[in-house]
């Protein structure tokens, strides 16, 4: 179970990373003519809730495995010197 402080750690990162990549996104997106401005929302919206799926995820996975490699490091009886 995380701690408050590494929920909150996540939750800055996550935001950081969600700003990074709707920037990166949105950049590329304005790029392409769409055949109506209904279209170009559906697409972008579609697109973005792909990419938040992705992208929470993976930041899931991240800091999950962040938070117990030292257990696991413990477990194989592995030490930092």
């Amino acid at each position: 179970m995380q701690t408050k402080k590494q929920s909150r750690n996540e939750a800055i990162v996550n935001i950081i990373v969600g700003l990074i990549y709707a920037f990166i996104i949105n950049y590329i997106l304005l790029q392409f003519p769409f055949a109506s401005k209904a279209a170009q929302a559906g697409w972008i919206t579609a697109l973005f809730t792909f990419a938040s799926f992705v992208r929470q995820y993976y930041m899931r996975r991240f800091f999950n495995w962040w938070d117990h490699r030292d257990v696991n490091r413990q477990h194989q009886g592995i030490e930092d010197h």
